[in-house]
């Protein structure tokens, strides 16, 4: 029997109200959620200085101000919202960790009809025109 995982609980560490795992910010003082099994400690002066995320922009409902094409690039424009003092989320959706795959692809499918055509045809482009002619001249008289 396998054991179930439940989902953390998350506490306020102002008020100390509890949260589901849902929830990034308590809403009555507007700090982030923290897990209810941590240790309550004192902030030391530099965690004071380290959070940066400004309590105003954490009210209201979450909205989307950037996109990105792939997770660097996302983690990048988190980091600079972050310095702003911007809370933010990253939302992934499939194929986010593939970055740039669709140019690659192009390009080994053009090497592929040109390696494809040089086989088919090794005289190239001119024996192909020559041969087109040449059906155009003999064509309504194929003896």
């Amino acid at each position: 029997m396998t054991p179930r995982v439940r989902e953390p609980s998350l506490v306020c560490p102002e008020c100390g109200l509890r949260f589901d795992g849902q929830a990034r910010f308590c809403p009555d003082c507007k700090l982030p959620l923290v897990l209810a099994d941590a240790e309550p400690r004192e902030p030391s002066e530099r965690h004071d200085r380290a959070r940066k995320v400004k309590p105003q922009l954490s009210e209201g409902e979450l909205v989307k101000v950037a996109w990105a094409r792939n997770q660097s690039e996302g983690e990048f424009i988190q980091g600079l919202l972050l310095e702003e003092g911007v809370p933010s989320m990253l939302r992934r959706s499939a194929g986010f960790d593939v970055p740039g795959i669709i140019p690659e692809l192009r390009l080994c499918l053009f090497g592929a009809l040109i390696i494809i055509f040089l086989v088919v045809e090794p005289e190239g482009l001119d024996r192909l025109w020559r041969n087109v002619r040449n059906w155009f001249r003999t064509w309504p008289f194929s003896y």
